[in-house]
């Protein structure tokens, strides 16, 4: 049961909401090769829903423009690499593997959490939005984003906040304007002119639920070489590998 806690965990992120997804694919994957070498940290997440909490612990490794390694330690010994559009996931221990396909690595977990700061809008001109109001105040930027017409009937707007260069908050409003997604960036860590939030916590509004999800970054390095083992990482022939598409 244990073994497919963190694929399940996925699984859920990426289909339970329309909204969610939409939310997810707003961050932009066009990035400055200039902004890190290579990008490791240990993580450790935190889902709840419904007052019931389950962590996943260990390490990541980020390379740009879009190839991502994840070593999972706890609860269970799990592989995860995405490069291009090809997300493998690997059970040493159960020998279980799967493929996931997609052209967008926001559907992926963990990029917008890494990536979202590098790019100033967040990609969303690249996906059609159009900036609707751009409010200062202080050290606070608030910037508003319409959405273009084949997104209306299911999001009327995207919030981003900024404090002194730093994004601090994301917000998606359905067609009826409710805010049904919000993302929270704290702790941030300078590199390069960039700030990175070491935990981002993001919210989901679904009726009366908020389910909550909750991202803690440590040890953040930018200048390691991409280990080998990601490299390198292949499942085992033996292994039958079950693909699916999103």
């Amino acid at each position: 049961m244990h073994s497919c806690i963190f694929f399940v965990r996925i699984l859920c992120i990426i289909m339970k909401s329309n909204i969610l997804l939409i939310l997810i694919l707003s961050f932009g994957i066009s990035l400055s090769a200039q902004a890190f070498k290579c990008l490791g940290a240990d993580f450790e997440k935190i889902n709840t829903e419904r007052a019931v909490s389950d962590t996943t612990r260990g390490k990541i490794y980020f390379q740009l423009p879009s190839t991502m390694h994840i070593k999972v330690e706890y609860p269970v010994n799990q592989l995860l690499t995405y490069d291009k559009d090809k997300f493998l996931i690997y059970y040493p221990e159960s020998e279980q593997a799967f493929a996931l396909y997609s052209s967008n690595p926001m559907n992926i977990p963990f990029f917008s959490s890494i990536i979202s700061v590098v790019k100033e809008d967040f990609g969303l001109s690249d996906l059609g939005f159009t900036m609707s109001s751009n409010v200062i105040k202080g050290d606070t930027l608030v910037a508003e984003w319409a959405p273009p017409e084949a997104l209306k009937p299911v999001i009327s707007k995207i919030r981003i906040t900024y404090d002194k260069q730093k994004l601090i908050l994301s917000q998606t409003f359905d067609a009826k304007n409710q805010m049904v997604v919000y993302t929270a960036y704290e702790n941030h860590f300078e590199y390069k002119g960039y700030y990175f939030p070491l935990s981002v916590t993001t919210h989901q509004i679904i009726g009366t639920s908020d389910n909550i999800e909750q991202i803690i970054y440590t040890n953040p390095q930018f200048e390691l070489d991409f280990p080998k083992i990601a490299r390198q990482f292949k499942i085992p022939k033996e292994v039958q590998i079950k693909e699916l598409n999103w």
